[in-house]
């Protein structure tokens, strides 16, 4: 059985800080134990946006861990990465 203390999840806000819209075209995770949802619509300059990201603990083993999360959009630099990290106890 699934315990929902082996899911944890986090609502990264962000602030549009460019001049123009901001528009998400994808967010990719470094595996399946890690889930993504995001502002599906235009964020404009100066708005905020969410990644909305679920990590499940479930079938992995003790220790720390590091996951990454990858945000592609219409920015310049086409890419950002976040990462969520914590220690697996059970």
């Amino acid at each position: 059985s699934l315990s929902s203390d082996s899911i944890k999840s986090h609502e990264f806000v962000f602030t549009n800080i460019g001049y123009s819209d901001l528009v998400i075209v994808n967010v990719a995770t470094g595996c399946g134990c890690t889930k993504a949802t995001y502002s599906k619509e235009a964020i404009p300059a100066g708005k905020t946006g969410i990644v909305y990201v679920t990590y499940n603990a479930s079938r992995q083993r003790k220790g720390p861990f590091r996951k990454s999360i990858t945000i592609f959009s219409n920015d310049p630099r086409r890419y950002v990465r976040i990462f969520v990290t914590g220690t697996v106890v059970e």
